[in-house]
């Protein structure tokens, strides 16, 4: 599993069918093995102190896929 979320290179492993997983994809996974208790306010903390940077649109889809609306 090729942990990436670099767009180059999640299509080039695609491309060569590796099996890739990006932090968002992580995060989803920790929470569904309750590992974390809810996804948004470490996406804040990505964004705020790493300089994580995701749509709005995809940052709204990922937390009302998870139930947590803001």
């Amino acid at each position: 599993m090729l942990l990436m979320d670099e767009r180059h290179g999640r299509e080039t492993a695609s491309h060569f069918d590796i099996p890739h997983l990006g932090l968002i994809g992580v995060l989803i996974d920790a929470k569904a093995n309750r590992h974390i208790e809810a996804i948004q306010p470490h996406l804040d903390a990505l964004q705020r102190e790493a300089g994580f940077w995701i749509s709005d649109d995809l940052y709204r889809r990922v937390l009302r896929d998870e139930g947590e609306f803001q």
